[in-house]
């Protein structure tokens, strides 16, 4: 091979490889956006899910509706206190879920939540009372999140 074509190839070679690598960079930002999109869609779709799986707790129970959405109290020995706790405990697990996942999440989306939930524990003596039994079970996000004044 002659000199001429040797720098030639050189040239080539060094013009080529930067020209690859932005190619590359370019793919390879288009997949990181890409996978975030699903990572928001899966996310969505999850908890969308557990809303499903929450509700037919009142529609089995809807005797248990008047504790989370009415103010209506209750206390240790009543009929359905155990499954008021337990309701409380999904429903805040969940939320929970919800303030963690955030950043995962749609704004539009997450700040619907956000108002359903803070809605639901001003209203609920059950879930808060559940809450301040049991703060040690849950993530200092969702906490700050839930007892802000929102």
């Amino acid at each position: 091979m002659n000199p001429d074509m040797q720098n030639l190839l050189l040239v080539i070679g060094a013009i080529a490889s930067p020209v690859v690598s932005i190619i590359g960079f370019v793919f390879i930002f288009q997949q990181i956006i890409q996978t975030n999109k699903n990572l928001k869609i899966q996310t969505h779709s999850s908890i969308y899910r557990l809303v499903f799986d929450l509700s037919e707790i009142f529609i089995d129970h809807p005797e248990l509706r008047p504790y989370f959405y009415d103010s209506v109290p209750i206390k240790p020995g009543d009929h359905d206190y155990n499954k008021v706790m337990n309701a409380s405990e999904l429903l805040l697990d969940f939320f929970e879920y919800v303030v963690v996942e955030e950043p995962y999440m749609d704004d539009r989306i997450v700040s619907g939540w956000k108002v359903y939930m803070a809605k639901m524990f001003r209203k609920s003596q059950s879930l808060k009372m559940f809450l301040n039994e049991n703060k040690d079970q849950y993530n200092k996000t969702f906490l700050s999140f839930i007892y802000s004044d929102k």
